[in-house]
């Protein structure tokens, strides 16, 4: 009996022991779990914070790029279009090639694009500065206006709504909206009266939708009730319900694409020195400049200009060369730069006869080709060493050269056409007056051109991606930079990460390659 009772006990134990033995096994490998998920959590994190790290220095790239000369940016083939300075660069080399961290830079909104023309960052002088949209105004009423009005979608109580959020005033225009509009719908804010510091705030203005201005739908309202400016957009496909106006695509572009409120150029050659201010107050200095730069010809006649100012009459003998007195004080100054083409200056009278001396570039064009734009982009009446709102001829679309006053469909069609055969970024369209050289504007038009038009721009966006192939994480930043300072700075940067709909479905070298290609 008692044996029995032995053999019992000797199997509880045995039970116990290996029921002991089980929960020590799970509560190890539980602990195993947890440090390899920890882990796991940790090098992911590790991951991520590279790949911020590595858009930051994408950015950095880019801004270093922007802030060359525009000769040296057309020699590694300008910062548009780039498959080979901008699509999948290498920030590591490392021998195990999968391990490579890469970034992509493209325009914004359009992260996978298969468009090789929409690769890379975006020149901000390519569209309408709004500050100079009211400049506009102010010197032609309604050119603002109009230049608002052949933006894709948009609508005369919008146009009239966004002048009157960025002019000073407190007036509404006629189909506009200012403070007591705002108060009669309810809203707790009112038009700024000044340009915004990111376009994004055109979103507080009723009328104005994500989708219109970011090319984004939203789930919020702007309709000027419960308007969340904080809230986050996301960005399923464009609702097909937006009925276009006429002559404007079914899926138009947004209006980010247009508008701006950052452009601006350092006020440089094209070989990235600082352009020769014509109204220097001290000829002395003047004359050695321009005679370094443009040839004691081009110096003596800007000092003449500047002592004896245009001649009006009709007749005049004309002089071949002539000397100037550095110790006469300047009388006149430079209203425009293309006051140096085609004009005669009265050096001398004798005998009732006025002695001129003509401009080296005549009004006739002769020799013009190349020279005009060589002379004129050496040469400034501002003396600034930025020059902000300029609209780049080379760059901007159709519906922004369109809205440039005094421009006509004629005048932007032969521009888009001359400038797709220059696409190398040639020295001839390194200046704006290449429109005159081309005869595409007359001298008159050019004048009035000029102040308005540039070939250059430094201040650049888009949205730059960042990837490791051996994680199935992208980081997406969405940026401005500009480099017309002395030293380069961000202006702008928002995270996209949590964009719904935005990213590709495999964030890898190859899967984006092939959405590009």
């Amino acid at each position: 009996m008692s044996f029995r009772k032995s053999r019992r006990r000797r199997g509880l134990v045995l039970i116990v022991v290996t029921v002991l033995l089980l929960l020590i096994s799970l509560g190890t490998l539980g602990l195993v779990s947890m440090v390899q998920t920890e882990y796991r959590a940790t090098r992911l994190r590790g991951v991520e914070l590279e790949l911020e790290n590595s858009a930051a220095a994408g950015r950095e790239y880019l801004l270093a790029l922007a802030s060359q000369s525009r000769s040296t940016q057309v020699s590694l083939g300008g910062l548009t279009a780039n498959r080979e300075l901008f699509l999948n660069r290498s920030i590591n080399s490392t021998a195990e090639e999968v391990s490579e961290i890469r970034f992509s830079i493209t325009p914004q909104g359009i992260p996978a694009s298969g468009d090789e023309n929409r690769l890379g960052p975006v020149n901000e002088s390519a569209k309408l500065h709004l500050e100079q949209l009211l400049r506009w105004d102010r010197e032609q009423p309604g050119t603002g206006f109009q230049a608002l009005m052949n933006l894709p979608g948009m609508t005369s109580d919008v146009a009239d709504a966004i002048l009157d959020w960025v002019d000073a005033d407190s007036t509404p225009r006629t189909n506009g909206a200012e403070a007591d509009r705002y108060a009669s719908m309810g809203l707790s804010y009112s038009p700024r009266n000044a340009v915004p510091p990111v376009l994004d705030e055109l979103l507080l203005i009723p009328g104005v939708t994500a989708e219109l201005l970011l090319g984004e739908s939203s789930t919020r309202s702007n309709s000027g009730s419960g308007t969340n400016p904080d809230a986050r957009p996301t960005r399923p496909s464009r609702s097909k319900s937006l009925a276009p106006r006429a002559g404007i695509d079914a899926n138009p572009r947004p209006w980010r694409d247009f508008l701006t409120v950052s452009s601006r150029e350092r006020n440089e050659n094209f070989e990235g020195q600082p352009r020769l201010y014509l109204n220097h107050p001290d000829l002395v200095e003047l004359h050695q400049q321009i005679t370094d730069r443009l040839g004691s010809t081009w110096a003596n006649y800007v000092i003449a200009w500047r002592q004896f100012g245009p001649y009006r009459g009709r007749r005049g003998t004309t002089i071949e060369a002539w000397q100037p007195d550095l110790n006469q004080p300047a009388r006149f100054n430079f209203t425009s730069e293309l006051e140096l083409v085609g004009s005669r200056v009265p050096v001398s009278r004798e005998n009732r006869s006025t002695k001129t001396l003509d401009s080296p570039l005549s009004a006739e064009r002769v020799g013009w080709t190349g020279e005009l734009s060589r002379v004129l982009d050496e040469v400034s009446i501002d003396k600034s060493n930025t020059l902000p709102g300029r609209v780049n001829i080379e760059l901007a679309p159709r519906e922004v050269l369109i809205g440039i006053p005094g421009m006509d469909v004629v005048m932007v069609d032969r521009i888009l056409s001359s400038r797709t055969l220059s696409a190398d970024g040639s020295h001839s369209h390194a200046h704006p007056a290449w429109l005159l050289e081309q005869g595409i504007v007359d001298l008159p038009m050019m004048s009035r051109l000029l102040p308005r038009v540039t070939t250059g721009g430094d201040v650049w966006s888009g949205e730059i991606a960042a990837w490791q192939e051996d994680y199935s994480l992208l980081i997406r930043d969405e940026f401005i930079i500009d480099a017309a300072g002395k030293t380069g700075r961000q202006l702008y940067c928002k995270d996209l990460r949590d964009r719904a709909g935005s990213l590709p479905p495999e964030p890898s070298p190859a899967a984006v390659t092939q959405t590009r290609n």
